[in-house]
């Protein structure tokens, strides 16, 4: 199913890992399709405004899923909250997150630039967004409904993500 001119319900649930595990990672919640159908029209700005295709990465995130992809970024929510790492710090951690709302995305844009470059030109643009993230190699947006305008950069140490934000 096409969501926009350059975005497809195909690329929102595609997933090396789902393939990997053996995971669907489909939804049918409703409240998730509509989420999805506003990040497409916010990527669909992104595209736009970049002048070449976006590769994506990572869209939706079913929890199974969320939980592989996420990893090591929840074992580190999990010791700077000074939380066990078991199920209620799960359900806390995992009900913050934007991809498996559908809300998130992560991509990259190597025609046009660096991530850094990606991430410098969508700042500066009109387009309005949640959250926007220098991941390194990938760039992460939000376009969950509190549109923070918040713009950060990951570090990763041993693969465990910290972040800063940009002034």
């Amino acid at each position: 199913m096409q969501l926009t001119p350059h975005f497809s319900m195909e690329e929102v649930t595609e997933s090396e890992y789902a393939v990997r595990y053996g995971i669907d990672n489909q939804t049918t919640d409703e409240h998730i399709l509509a989420n999805i159908k506003v990040a497409a029209l916010g990527m669909e700005q992104v595209r736009m405004l970049l002048g070449h295709p976006c590769k994506i990465n990572s869209w939706l995130r079913v929890e199974e899923l969320e939980k592989i992809a996420a990893h090591k970024d929840y074992i580190g929510w999990c010791k700077r909250h000074t939380l066990s790492v078991d199920d209620a710090s799960w359900f806390m951690y995992f009900t913050r997150k934007g991809h498996p709302k559908g809300y998130c995305i992560d991509f990259t844009c190597r025609l046009f630039g660096t991530p850094a470059e990606v991430v410098a030109k969508i700042r500066a643009s009109g387009i309005r967004y949640d959250q926007l993230i220098c991941e390194g190699t990938w760039v992460h947006i939000s376009f969950a409904p509190a549109m923070r305008g918040e713009v950060l950069t990951a570090t990763f140490i041993k693969g465990e993500p910290s972040y800063t934000t940009e002034a």
